[in-house]
């Protein structure tokens, strides 16, 4: 029987590394994302036993005005990533963010002058 389970975990890692891509799979890893600001701050808020918790994104994501309703139709990983997309755009726009108790301040990009 051991030996059927091993088979069988040893066929879903594969099917999971064709699904993905390595050289993604490479970049993010087990942690599932950029390791950026918003996406450790977003994990970790959201995240409880492996699993992302609805309520607590969706308050993220209602604290910053991003508007769920689009996502919804949405399985929940990519709720998450979308959610965390919009966070990176408005910081990247300057725009201050809060996840949680985490606040990350908009980067404040310099503008090209005319010539």
């Amino acid at each position: 029987m051991a030996k059927e389970e091993s088979q069988a975990t040893e066929s879903q890692d594969s099917v999971k590394k064709k699904l993905v891509d390595p050289k993604y799979f490479e970049k993010y890893g087990k942690e599932k994302n950029n390791g950026d600001q918003v996406a450790v701050a977003l994990a970790a808020h959201v995240t409880e036993g492996g699993k992302i918790d609805q309520d607590k994104l969706w308050d993220v994501a209602k604290t910053n005005g991003i508007d769920m309703d689009r996502y919804a139709h949405l399985n929940i990983g990519m709720q998450r990533m979308n959610v965390g997309n919009r966070l990176r755009g408005m910081v990247n726009k300057g725009i201050d963010v809060k996840i949680g108790k985490t606040k990350i301040a908009g980067v404040e990009k310099e503008t090209k002058k005319a010539a």
